[in-house]
């Protein structure tokens, strides 16, 4: 009676693991599940920003665009200059005046109101580091000549120019914004607040309405940062952690730059993931989201540049996020 009871308690066991293991071989490993970071109320909605646009009056309508790509371009073709000023530069020497040209289409791009940088061509930054880190260093390091130049009007000798000063800073002030606005990736994000808040630095010395506007965007960009560390492709806890976290953000965050991020960590788990489920998961999410036209074009991008993504790349790309 005992034989025959242990024989079919055996049977049972060796059946349950069998229909577990056909179970899996139809189905595939489980997908991580996402945790409270991306759960909780909120965590898919876009970002709400400080105001500050509106403390800078926009005297032109259209898009400055154009704008900016000239300026990027003036930079690349002539980027010894802009670095020759940066280190030594001072206003009125030869240096000051090969570099200002390229500076005042900036000061133009800063009076238009709904202005762009990226939005038209996401393909120029959204793509994989190093590419994407050289891809913005020109607008970086104009917003930063624009500073500099605004504070060494400020100072002049024999006589301060403040105005002068503010006409450059504004156009900082304003690059930041329209960068922090569109935010397709993170590292736009991060150079447009910046630059948002140097300016306002600079302006709340006279003008007592930008103060609040440097620690609103600290604490905003405190948030920012700690959801930014999930995608990290070179942590192997993080991505046995947070693997669920990514596809939710790559398939439900209505913020564009959270998407982003997260569709191009898919294309890192392609190589990567810890759990064979994510790896397999990664494939097939890039897959679905390929089929789907309605969207967003930077979002677009993002997928073909995962689902492009060498393991050269992949490799390069790793510690440089």
């Amino acid at each position: 009676m005992w034989g025959n009871r242990l024989g079919w308690m055996i049977s049972g066991g060796i059946m349950i693991v069998t229909i577990a293991l056909y179970t899996m071989l139809l189905l595939g490993p489980a997908v991580s599940a996402p945790t409270e970071l991306t759960t909780r109320a909120g965590a898919l909605d876009a970002l709400s920003l400080p105001d500050a646009k509106s403390l800078i009056e926009a005297t032109g309508s259209g898009d400055a665009a154009e704008l900016y790509r000239q300026a990027i371009s003036n930079y690349r073709s002539n980027r010894d200059a802009f670095q020759a000023y940066a280190k030594a530069g001072k206003i009125g020497t030869p240096e000051f005046k090969k570099i200002i040209p390229t500076l005042d289409l900036l000061v133009q791009a800063g009076h238009i109101s709904g202005a762009t940088v990226y939005a038209k061509h996401p393909e120029a930054i959204v793509k994989y580091n190093p590419d994407q880190f050289e891809a913005l260093t020109p607008l970086d390091e104009l917003g930063r000549l624009l500073n500099r130049v605004g504070l060494q009007y400020n100072v002049l000798k024999p006589k301060p120019q403040p105005d002068m000063a503010k006409k450059y800073w504004q156009a900082e002030y304003a690059l930041g914004y329209a960068m922090v606005s569109e935010r397709l990736t993170f590292r736009e994000y991060q150079i447009g607040q910046d630059l948002l808040r140097s300016a306002a630095l600079n302006f709340s010395a006279s003008e007592p309405s930008f103060k609040a506007i440097d620690p609103a965007y600290r604490d905003l960009t405190e948030k920012v940062v700690k959801l930014m560390s999930i995608f990290n492709p070179s942590d192997p806890k993080v991505i046995t952690n947070n693997g669920g976290d990514v596809f939710n953000l790559a398939m439900n965050s209505q913020e564009r730059m959270w998407r982003v991020e997260a569709i191009m960590m898919l294309g890192h788990y392609r190589y990567n993931a810890v759990n064979p489920g994510d790896q397999i998961a990664a494939n097939k999410v890039l897959e679905k989201l390929a089929g789907d036209s309605s969207l967003d074009p930077a979002v677009q991008v993002a997928v073909k540049a995962a689902q492009d993504l060498t393991s050269v790349q992949h490799g390069n790309s790793q510690n440089l996020q």
